[in-house]
């Protein structure tokens, strides 16, 4: 067997998925797809542009010139005999007109035997081919698996074992448990400082914000957990870049997840894993008590979304996925160290918690291009992306945001800078924002009513350490050929787990913001994961 398939218009390889012989679903082999899809579109394009017109013209010449040879026939049979008597008369007559005779007999007989043109065809049916053509072309597109099955399914694997997952937990209450002292000691600054400030209220308000945000960090349980990062849909939640967890935390979980994610999202979607970018990762806890016990209906950002579960002492809870073309809805409850890997543009809802603390690991990954920061390419074939539904409903969303944000930034007149706006981008005229937001809805209407919505478990109970182990051994043997680097850049061949994080991207993939977090660690400390 080959080690690896070239995936088509994209130049990216796709190593050989190492738990395959674990799957109960079966997944298609992209690179045999996306090559029957282009010889299928060459064929289309062959037949519709080049042989159709053809051999439609080739039967109006035909019919074209049957019709011309019945006519002549039928002119033929209508000549009548000159009389006997007036051969003498146009002998003579010959005599004297024979220049004029034989002029006219030339040309009579030069127009009987010139070839007739070939009939062109109308514009009505060339233009019905065309229409044929480009239809079916893009039908075959629309039918491949990452828009009929892919862009609206939810897939769950084991991902951690129990011991991994408990240890994911401690380090979460760890890190908060730094937070808390953190947000202590601030408190104690201010107070010991709140003499010296009088005076300068731009230094008071400031204060006063640290203040506000320190006191809740260090008194509103649960302590040390953050309860406002996500402003439209805040979660209880810890950042593992921006929180103080530690570079061997970070380090334990790109590990597993280079194992373990990467290639699961790059088998589920057919992307290489040198694309996927995770641009939020936190752990959420949901308290029946004490806390947050749910979250109400929304979709992610990104592309792809994971969460997964790390513990199993509590009652109630789970995720509820809703289709929104069915008006119906989903529970699914994963065991403990499985993993939810859907679009991020699927609705769903986080259920309550009826009793205990309920812990999930969530991530937000976009799937890029090319890299926002250097603008590198990362060998993403244009089926997961430009021709992707799921894809280009995100990436035109993300254009829209982009161009949104910098309006609220810059001022009303940021689309015309004659009128004092600071934007000079032609995303952000108004019109280009406003389609930008037309395209995502129909895009996602129409992945809503042209793809399957289905919930696809991919590896059994019993079979799970067996899988896991299998992807542990390949990430062994891919490790001696790719090794890990310590480079500030976007690492090649592998998934960019927390150096990328907290960017928002433009219509171009390009860069558009960083995140206030982000800006504020400083771009070389948030890269080196130094915070």
């Amino acid at each position: 067997q080959r080690n690896t398939y070239q995936s088509t218009m994209g130049g990216s390889q796709l190593p050989l998925f190492a738990g395959e012989q674990y799957l109960e679903y079966h997944l298609p082999n992209y690179d045999q797809e996306r090559n029957m899809i282009i010889v299928q579109i060459i064929f289309t394009a062959i037949v519709f542009f080049l042989i159709a017109p053809y051999a439609l013209s080739r039967t109006m010449y035909t019919v074209s010139d049957a019709n011309r040879a019945a006519h002549k026939s039928k002119g033929n049979k209508n000549v009548e005999s000159p009389a006997v008597g007036a051969k003498k008369k146009q002998g003579k007559r010959r005599k004297a007109g024979g220049a004029k005779k034989n002029v006219k007999t030339s040309d009579t007989e030069s127009s009987a035997n010139a070839e007739p043109l070939q009939p062109a065809l109308p514009m009505l049916v060339i233009n019905s081919l065309n229409v044929c053509g480009i239809f079916l072309m893009v039908l075959l597109v629309m039918r491949s698996t990452n828009n009929r099955i892919i862009s609206r399914s939810i897939f769950e694997a084991p991902i951690f074992t129990p011991e991994e997952c408990q240890r994911i937990i401690n380090m979460s209450l760890e890190a908060a448990a730094r937070n808390v002292e953190e947000a202590e000691n601030l408190i104690a600054k201010y107070e010991a400082n709140a003499v010296l400030s009088k005076g300068q209220s731009a230094q008071d308000e400031e204060g006063e914000e640290a203040r506000e945000k320190a006191e809740k960090m260090a008194k509103q349980e649960p302590l040390g957990w953050r309860k406002d990062r996500h402003k439209s849909y805040p979660t209880t939640d810890l950042n593992v870049v921006t929180d103080p967890f530690t570079r061997e935390d970070r380090d334990f979980l790109r590990e597993r997840f280079d194992a373990r994610l990467a290639p699961l999202i790059e088998r589920i979607f057919g992307i290489a894993r040198g694309a996927i970018r995770a641009n939020d990762m936190f752990v959420v806890r949901y308290d029946a008590e004490k806390g947050q016990p749910n979250l109400r209906k929304h979709t992610d950002s990104g592309h792809v979304s994971f969460n997964i579960l790390l513990n199993d002492e509590f009652e109630g809870g789970g995720t509820r996925f809703h289709n929104r073309r069915l008006r119906a809805a989903l529970d699914v409850h994963p065991q403990k160290g499985q993993v939810l890997i859907n679009p991020s543009s699927v609705s769903h809802e986080g259920l309550a918690v009826t009793s205990g603390t309920r812990y999930i690991l969530v991530g937000f990954t976009s799937v890029d291009e090319k890299d926002p920061l250097t603008a590198q390419p990362t060998g993403l074939s244009a089926f997961a992306s430009w021709f992707s539904l799921q894809w280009l409903q995100v990436r035109f969303n993300e254009g829209y945001v982009a161009s949104h944000t910098r309006r609220e930034e810059n001022g009303v007149g940021a689309e015309y800078p004659s009128m004092g706006g600071a934007s000079h981008k032609w995303t952000d005229n108004k019109y280009a924002r406003s389609l930008f937001r037309d395209i995502h809805n129909y895009l996602s209407i129409l992945a809503d009513f042209w793809a399957h919505h289905l919930q696809i478990s991919l590896v059994s109970e019993e079979n799970a350490n067996a899988y896991l182990h299998a992807l542990d051994e390949a990430e062994k043997e891919r490790s001696k050929i790719l090794p890990h680097t310590s480079s500030l850049e976007r690492p090649q061949g592998r998934s960019w787990w927390f150096g990328g994080q907290q960017i928002d991207v433009d219509v171009d993939g390009t860069l558009a913001n960083l995140w206030k977090t982000r800006a504020d660690a400083g771009e070389e400390s948030f890269r080196q994961e130094n915070l």
